[in-house]
Parts: structure tokens; sequence; C-alpha cells
């Protein structure tokens, strides 16, 4: 029988864990994997599960600088692609990885979020070329850059973690429900017995701050930041789950919890371990994931100072009668529960 290569180009934790439930739905298969780093270190954890799950793997810069197209370009030699799967279209790094496959692969797609290839206006992205001579030989070797929209188009397949109906679909193909935390292994009877849980938690699960702002300026960040901390003060104790691209050193008075996994997998594991898990965040894919989970409550924070694609998001939480929605723009606000889809 024939061996059929599955070639998978990840930029996040959540993408590794993504393309890992893809790759259990097929045998007689290679897989390959290049990881897209940006500069913030990678916990040990990605190299292992890289090293233990995958055929072959390479971890490389999120960057299309030669030298670096060069060590992909070698790390690909002599494999025999079918499917590529990408979720980052509109990055050159991934474009220009594509460009070293045969034209005649197959380009399976996957979101990795809200916020994703499906978001409205996505395919209408402005791509901005970077300065630097390494970067401007990686153009003459490969040429001109895809269009969005052709890769867009030209997906056979895609994979969502987002089981809401979604109108926006900007690919035209066979859709395919993810569910990111189908290997949990499910509570006990002793562990789902009230009596043996303890109250409840507050988790705060954290964004790129400067990336989800409206106007990107240090003025409107020091106002979120201000924002985030009314939430922990006075009466109510968080921990706190760092987005992992966020590098600043703010906790909003609030206890990091460093982890060496996704942040639905913890939040998994505490639903066992309290009555109740109230997960505050600006309206994330970790809350979506965890939504559906019994004693899993979601607070989504709303601000003008946020981006309105993000407070568009909102209405994908609609169906839950676990969602509050909590309005940072007015201090004196209770939390009370409105119907995430009646928000503008």
């Amino acid at each position: 029988m024939e061996i059929v290569e599955h070639f998978f180009i990840v930029c996040s934790p959540l993408q590794l864990r993504i393309v890992s439930q893809i790759k259990a739905r097929y045998a007689n298969a290679r897989f390959h994997v290049i990881y897209l780093k940006t500069k913030v270190e990678l916990k040990p954890y990605i190299y292992e599960v890289i090293d233990r799950d995958f055929d072959s793997g390479l971890v490389a810069s999120m960057d299309y600088g030669f030298i670096n197209m060069l060590k992909i370009r070698q790390f690909l030699k002599h494999k025999n692609i079918r499917y590529v799967y990408m979720a980052n279209i509109s990055h050159l790094s991934v474009q220009y990885i594509l460009k070293m496959l045969p034209k005649d692969v197959g380009i399976r797609t996957f979101d990795d979020g809200i916020l994703s290839i499906n978001s409205v206006g996505y395919l209408d992205r402005q791509i901005k070329l970077r300065k630097g001579i390494s970067r401007k030989l990686t153009r003459l070797w490969l040429g001109k850059s895809y269009n969005i929209k052709e890769i867009a188009e030209r997906s056979e397949l895609h994979y969502s973690i987002v089981k809401n109906e979604n109108k926006n679909m900007n690919v035209k193909c066979e859709l395919v429900y993810i569910d990111i935390l189908a290997d949990q292994s499910p509570a006990s009877a002793i562990e789902n017995a009230m009596l043996s849980r303890q109250g409840e938690i507050n988790i705060f699960v954290g964004s790129k701050f400067k990336d989800i702002l409206s106007q990107k300026n240090d003025d409107n960040l020091a106002a979120l930041i201000t924002k985030i901390k009314s939430i922990a003060a006075p009466a109510k104790s968080f921990i706190y789950l760092r987005h992992p691209r966020e590098k600043s050193s703010q906790l909003f008075g609030m206890k990091e919890v460093v982890l060496n996994s996704i942040s639905e997998d913890y939040i998994c594991q505490l639903s066992s371990m309290y009555q109740r898990v109230n997960v505050y965040g600006f309206a994330s894919t970790c809350q979506l994931n965890v939504m559906k989970l019994d004693n899993v409550h979601l607070t989504l924070l709303k601000t003008s100072l946020i981006r309105p694609d993000i407070r568009d998001s909102f209405a994908l939480f609609s169906d839950s009668d676990k969602v509050t929605v909590y309005d940072l723009d007015n201090v004196d606000a209770s939390v009370v529960q409105k119907p995430a889809l009646s928000l503008s």
C-alpha cells in the first residue's frame, strides 16, 4: 500500500495540537512538520512533541530571510509531499514554503481560532514586505508571493475548531470539526461528585495585548492594563495564563502559572478539581474551546479599546447560557448575564 506524505506548517502550540489531531485520522502515512517560531523561546515540550510524534520535524524562524529559507528547503529535499496543511496563509514565510512544494500539491487548511482564515476581511489583507537584503534575495529566488485568496480557493479540505456555524467562511470546501480536548481522559465518578471538589477558581486567559487594540499606541495599552487590573481587585484572586507570544512582564496583580501545555489542558484539569471554573478573557480561542466543559463559566471582557472584529466575535458564544459579558468601560457595572449575540 502506498505511503502518503503529509506536511504541516505550524506557528503556535495550539496549531501543533490541532495538527496532532488531524494526523491521527490518517494511516499508512508519513508526517513532517515545520514549526515557525517568533523570538519568544519555545517551551521544551514543543520540541518533545515534534521529535516524538512526527517522522521528521524542523523548528525554524517565522521569517523569510534567505538563510532561513535555505534551511527549510534543505529539510524538504527528497520528500514527496502529497498534502500540505497550513493556517497562516497570509504570512509570507508560509507562502514561500508553499512555493517550494510541487505545483500539484494538495492544499488543506485549518483555523486556529476565532480570528483566523475565515475572519471577515482576512482575504483582503495587505501583505507588507519587510526590508533587508536577505529577504530581497528570497524574493528574487522564489518570486512573487501568492494572493491570499488564491490559496484559500485552492484549499480542498478545511479543519476547524469552531463548531458554531460561521457565516463568514472564506474557504469553500468540505469542513471537518476538530475537538482539541478529545483526548482528555474523562473525570472519574469520584471526581465528578460535587462534594469531592473545591469551590471555585478564577482564570484570566491572556492575549497578545498590543495586537487586540483597535488603535495601537502606548496610551491605549496602559488604559487596557488598568482595566484588566480592575477585575482582580479587591475581592477576587486570579490565575493568569499568558499568551504564548506575549512578552510583557505585566501580571495585572494576578498569580501567573507557567504551563508545559496549552491553556485548554490546564483548564480541563481544573474542571475536575473545582465545582466552578470562571474563565475571563477577550473572547479568546481558549475560552471557545473550553466552553463545552460542564462547570466552566466564561466572562467575555468588553471595551471600546479592543478591535471591532474581536467584539463581533462575541456572537460565537451566543449558544451558551454560561457566558457573561462584562463591560470594562463601565467601572460601576456589575457582572450581568447578557446574550453575547446582542453586542455590537
